[in-house]
């Protein structure tokens, strides 16, 4: 994530670059794909979308209850289970594992790494680390569903020493059944058609040749809890349609973020996770035109997530001046029909279209009034004075 003077840099070098129509007709290919594949999934998407919605509001309202319990059940099973608030943490409890194994070599594929900046190639002392990503984890009974290509899956469960699974705490599922809905929403993805749709599910320790260690991260998802609005982005399953269909996307690509954690999703976190004061700005990374809400498939609202932390930002004082300013005199003005109603000279609309909506096309001006106002119309139907 960028604090605002760095964002407003990186966003001008992209935008320079000139590949906006690039990327949107990238994206618009992409969605007519997803389309496409909901349809040759799905008899009613729309169903299969509520239901989706549902088991993941389920299991993120019941979060503390199933991440308790799967680590029983998996400490039963022979599965070692670990956990991490942060990145460093995470570090700290990865380089313990290859101190305990001896470990000298690291195969990674875990989209976590660049949320986490984990630099595990500096780790190693011997054999073998396989570190994998996580579709989901269930709680009863506890399992571990990893999608990946055939050749890596084979490669995870025979050639390796010990295996680390790096599992998000907002990966959670109630159950195994839970997840056929779920997986058939993510392979319906363009990026992940005939790529990822290989599954292994992890019950025991004995299903590998070696250690198998879980390592549950937090890195910020707790604080999202706190707030009932923000809850629902736990929901997220990552099917990256939301940044298909982002305007915002299509400008600037994945500035301000990484090529595994961007658009929407980000904007939407970054303040509750960095802090309102360094990272607001994001929340300000939208048109407010609800497309997103449309698209995501665990129907989370964007759309009442950024207004709830421009409000925060507003009630914070950590807008500029200059904005504050703005709506001042826009209050004052709407209040007062009489500046409205100046027709020579209007100060309040001189001003506000000078100072506040100066362009270099001078084509942003405020709409006109009415000549009529609405008190004045009711009282003229009803014959008031």
């Amino acid at each position: 994530m960028l604090k605002e003077v760095d964002f407003k840099k990186a966003t001008s070098e992209v935008l320079k670059e000139g590949k906006t129509r690039q990327r949107f007709e990238q994206a618009l290919q992409k969605q007519n794909q997803r389309k496409k594949n909901y349809d040759a999934l799905f008899s009613d998407y729309d169903l299969a979308s509520k239901r989706a919605a549902y088991i993941r509001w389920k299991a993120i309202e019941s979060l503390d209850k199933l991440l308790i319990a799967f680590e029983a059940n998996c400490i039963k099973s022979g599965i070692k289970v670990l956990w991490a608030l942060d990145s460093e943490q995470a570090l700290q409890e990865i380089n313990s594992i290859a101190q305990k194994h001896n470990l000298s070599h690291i195969d990674i594929q875990s989209r976590l790494q660049e949320e986490l900046n984990l630099p595990l190639s500096e780790i190693g002392y011997g054999k073998k680390l396989s570190v994998r990503d996580v579709a989901f984890i269930t709680a009863e009974p506890s399992g571990i569903i990893c999608r990946d290509t055939a050749d890596n899956l084979i490669q995870e469960s025979a050639c390796n020493d010990v295996v680390l699974y790096i599992a998000p705490i907002d990966s959670m599922l109630t159950s195994p059944h839970d997840a056929e809905v779920l997986l058939g929403i993510l392979s319906a993805g363009p990026d992940d058609q005939n790529i990822k749709n290989n599954l292994r599910i992890i019950t025991s320790a004995n299903e590998s040749n070696g250690a198998v260690y879980v390592l549950l991260v937090d890195n910020g998802r707790s604080s999202l809890l706190e707030n009932i609005k923000l809850r629902q982005l736990l929901r997220c399953i990552n099917s990256g349609a939301c940044n298909e269909s982002s305007a915002v996307v299509h400008s600037i690509g994945f500035t301000g973020g990484n090529r595994q954690e961007y658009g929407p999703l980000l904007y939407a976190k970054a303040p509750a996770i960095g802090g309102y004061r360094d990272f607001g700005h994001y929340a300000y990374n939208t048109p407010l035109c609800g497309q997103c809400n449309v698209v995501c498939p665990v129907r989370i609202d964007f759309t009442d997530i950024f207004l709830e932390h421009r409000h925060v930002m507003v009630q914070q004082k950590l807008r500029p001046q200059k904005e504050r300013l703005f709506y001042m005199v826009w209050k004052k003005t709407m209040l007062k029909r009489e500046f409205m109603n100046w027709k020579a000279v209007n100060p309040m609309r001189y001003s506000i279209e000078t100072l506040f909506l100066k362009s270099k096309t001078g084509i942003r001006k405020l709409p006109e009034a009415s000549h009529v106002s609405f008190n004045q119309q009711w009282r003229e139907r009803m014959g008031m004075k």
